[in-house]
This record gives structure tokens, sequence and C-alpha cells, in this order.
């Protein structure tokens, strides 16, 4: 899991997981350097203070969607 939690962190690209509730339980570097924020605050931050920055309420719902789908 070391390995493969390094290899996730040194992707160019945000790398996040979510619990079922949307609640931050995996991040990369990315995602650090993007918010700014430490891991300590992005320790079970709900991902949508982190996307709505980023997305549109209408985009938002349609991911949200997508991800509920996908969980089933």
């Amino acid at each position: 899991l070391r390995l493969q939690a390094r290899l996730l962190d040194e992707l160019p690209v945000l790398v996040a997981a979510t619990d079922p509730r949307f609640r931050l339980r995996y991040w990369n570097r990315q995602l650090k350097e993007l918010t700014g924020l430490t891991d300590a605050e992005l320790a079970g931050l709900p991902l949508q203070r982190i996307a709505k920055n980023s997305l549109t309420l209408d985009s938002w719902a349609r991911t949200r969607r997508l991800i509920a789908k996908n969980q089933d």
C-alpha cells in the first residue's frame, strides 16, 4: 500500500477518494497544492467544499449522480 500511495502522490493529476458520504478519505499531493490545505484540514472534508469552487452547481449535481450510480 505504501508503494501505491507514493505512486498516486507523484501523479501530475489530482487524485481523491471519498467515503459513501463524499467525505475525503484519500488525496494526493496535487489536491494539497491546488487547495493550499494541509492533510489535517483535508481529512474528512466534504468533497463538495472543494469541488464547488471549480464546478458549477449543475455539473456538481451530474458528478454526484454519476458517482452514486457507479457505487451500485
